[in-house]
């Protein structure tokens, strides 16, 4: 393409291209969000959903902060056939009863108390963690995705409560000492949710350009039924056709029927005297 002529085209066509950018501008917005009047003034709201995803981490250990020795401290088991010390904190054991509380929350004993919305707009997981390496860790990651950082945010602090209130009463149910019950610690509530899916803004892009390809084709097509010329051309082509005209017309002081008649000799002006 001539970037030179489109330019030369759009100057010439300023109006149309004006009027052409202001409807390209316009419906590029009301593609991308839709106008509501809120009483007097009109409110715009951004058209589509964007994901924004949080994540709660809970520790689970035991009464006393066992994680806080730098010695592991066993007991003896208070049954009378005495059997084997046990380690107090044992952290391999906490790491599988991640797996199963992720298991736990998964089911649908938990996740029929939570108020979350249909699956296609929010989710709730829980996973077992696990290290870098790939070793198992006494920790539950539970995350949520929501269509707003609020509701996210919601969403996460709801799912901690909810399960901890759940395995709560399950032991209270069961009979489990106070001091026999395994404690989850809540590390993280969700309260910095990411935003991992903004809105799309392919239409209101393709609607910006099409209108604008538009435009400027029938600025074009105008331009070609004006049959305007390149004014450096015609300032060329000036004196070429001054030069033409010139040879083509007949002498001026010559008549022109003289002029296309052949001109006699000395000798037949002398018989016509």
């Amino acid at each position: 393409m001539d970037v030179n002529l489109l330019i030369r085209v759009i100057r010439r066509s300023k109006l149309l291209v004006s009027i052409g950018l202001f409807l390209a501008t316009l419906l590029a917005v009301f593609a991308y969000a839709s106008i509501s009047f809120d009483g007097a003034s009109p409110k715009l709201t951004v058209r589509g959903t964007e994901t924004w995803e949080a994540e709660s981490k809970i520790l689970i250990t035991q009464g006393g902060f066992p994680y806080g020795r730098a010695v592991p401290k066993y007991v003896n088991p208070q049954t009378p056939a005495r059997g084997p010390a046990i380690q107090l904190g044992d952290q391999s054991r906490f790491a599988s009863l991640a797996q199963v509380y992720a298991g736990l929350f998964n089911g649908d004993a938990v996740r029929t108390q939570l108020s979350h919305g249909p699956p296609e707009k929010s989710t709730v997981k829980a996973d077992p963690g696990v290290d870098p390496s790939g070793l198992p860790l006494p920790l539950v990651t539970i995350t949520v995705t929501e269509q707003s950082k609020v509701e996210a945010r919601a969403l996460a602090a709801e799912a901690v409560r909810v399960f901890v209130t759940y395995v709560t009463r399950e032991q209270e149910r069961a009979g489990i000492g106070a001091s026999d019950r395994t404690e989850l610690q809540t590390l993280e509530r969700g309260d910095r949710p990411v935003l991992i899916a903004p809105r799309k803004k392919t239409l209101p892009i393709l609607v910006f350009v099409a209108i604008m390809a538009a435009t400027l084709g029938l600025a074009l097509m105008l331009e070609n039924v004006r049959g305007n010329r390149d004014p450096t051309f015609e300032k060329v082509l000036e004196p070429v056709e001054e030069t033409v005209e010139r040879a083509s017309a007949p002498p001026p002081s010559v008549p022109a029927q003289d002029w296309l008649s052949t001109p006699e000799s000395p000798r037949q002006a002398r018989r016509r005297a």
